[in-house]
Order: C-alpha cells, then sequence, then structure tokens
C-alpha cells in the first residue's frame, strides 16, 4: 500500500549530495535517511527550551 505521507523532492549540488552519500555509507543507511535525521535533528534545535 502507497504510503499517505507527502513526499519532497530536492536538488542538492554536487559537493552536498556526496555529503549525504558519505554520510549514508558511513551509517549503511539510505539517502532518504540521512536527510530526514539532518531535519529531524534541525527541527529540535530549533524548538523552544
Amino acid at each position: 500500500m502507497p504510503s499517505t505521507k507527502p513526499t519532497v523532492s530536492v536538488r542538492l549540488p554536487d559537493e552536498l549530495l556526496e555529503f549525504v552519500d558519505r554520510i549514508a555509507t558511513q551509517l549503511d543507511r539510505s539517502r532518504n535517511w540521512v536527510i530526514v535525521d539532518i531535519i529531524r535533528r534541525a527541527h529540535e534545535q530549533d524548538q523552544p527550551r
């Protein structure tokens, strides 16, 4: 069954894509997982304490 979550498409410059790929390889995760994790961490840092 297809996901009901909205999707986002982004275009990354080569250097950022290489960074995401390097992290994904180190963690044995997908590009998507790495990008979502970066956004999630930034969101957590942005929350009032």
